[in-house]
């Protein structure tokens, strides 16, 4: 077994201090979705580690935009920690489409989802992205996945 050095532990444990401050932070999804403001909605969870690895960024973009944009972070750690499951959480991940974490959709102020990145981001792409989103530019940089494409929401 490989051992991790001191400074990777560090790392390691600071970016799931970040994730738990995010889910402290987080507002409720229903509540920011009426709220008239952007939306970035963060689906992940404590034992994935590109989700801790995106979590640091997620809070500082967070601290950056809190007054022009909802951050939420849906945390689906109960799914591979024997905890009991979360229906609300069920709910908004089956609505968004989530099929895998690190997952993070970007709704405008009219709650039209603009897109949903999948998978690890850098810090850049992140940011890029919640920028447009505050200046409710009506396309976002970097475009992946729409779940919503072809229904009415």
């Amino acid at each position: 077994a490989k051992s991790v050095s001191e400074e990777d532990y560090a790392k390691i444990l600071a970016e799931a201090e970040s994730f738990g401050r995010m889910k402290k932070k987080s507002s409720k999804l229903r509540k920011a979705l009426v709220s008239g403001k952007p939306v970035v909605i963060d689906f992940a969870a404590d034992w994935c580690p590109m989700c801790l690895t995106m979590a640091p960024t997620m809070e500082a973009l967070h601290d950056r935009y809190r007054g022009d944009i909802e951050f939420v972070t849906m945390d689906l750690s109960y799914a591979r920690n024997n905890q009991p499951r979360s229906p609300e959480i069920d709910f908004w991940a089956q609505q968004f489409g989530v099929g895998g974490i690190p997952h993070v959709a970007f709704v405008d102020a009219d709650r039209r989802v603009k897109t949903a990145l999948v998978g690890g981001m850098p810090p850049e792409v992140l940011q890029a992205e919640v920028e447009s989103l505050s200046k409710g530019e009506a396309e976002l940089p970097f475009t992946m996945y729409d779940a919503f494409e072809g229904r009415d929401h």
